[in-house]
């Protein structure tokens, strides 16, 4: 499935994404039960965690930018969910099942979650790692990210968790 693998990466990152990483189920076994992928895929093979970039400036220049950066935000999660929806069509084509997990809502107001925890996804499929404020910081955009993820059902080559320390 190399090519496969491959073949989602670059359809990703032709779409928009920032960063696309795959990583295995089990990575997530010691996730409480309300965010075990294979929940809502019972098949799932493989997780696919894409990541678009915050703009910084905006982000910096908070609390005066906040109607900005709360555009910013919406226009990146609509980006983010209609990336994860592409990229389960696309699999879809290719005979495979595959769900969309959006970036924000829908989610469970009363528990402040969603249906699976896109930076735990996004650890694992090697995108970053947790920073001291468990916000996850990533190599090229440090901790100006977010992250949306796909469950499908085709065994694709999952990449490696990072080993490194990261400071942007």
């Amino acid at each position: 499935m190399d090519d496969l693998t491959e073949k989602i990466k670059q359809f990703a990152k032709d779409k928009g994404a920032c960063l696309v990483g795959i990583a295995s189920p089990d990575k997530l076994s010691n996730a409480p039960e309300s965010w075990k992928p294979w929940n809502l895929l019972p098949n799932v093979k493989s997780l696919i965690s894409v990541a678009v970039k915050l703009n910084r400036t905006t982000i910096f220049q908070l609390p005066k930018t906040l109607k900005e950066y709360r555009l910013n935000y919406d226009l990146v999660n609509n980006k983010l969910n209609n990336l994860v929806w592409e990229i389960s069509c696309f699999l879809e084509k290719e005979g495979y099942e595959a769900i969309p997990i959006p970036a924000s809502t829908p989610f469970d107001g009363k528990k402040s979650m969603g249906d699976i925890s896109h930076k735990h996804v996004a650890v694992a499929a090697g995108l970053g790692r947790f920073g001291l404020n468990n916000l996850v910081l990533t190599p090229k955009y440090g901790p100006y990210v977010r992250f949306a993820t796909v469950l499908t059902s085709v065994s694709l080559n999952p990449d490696k968790p990072l080993n490194l320390d990261i400071c942007p």
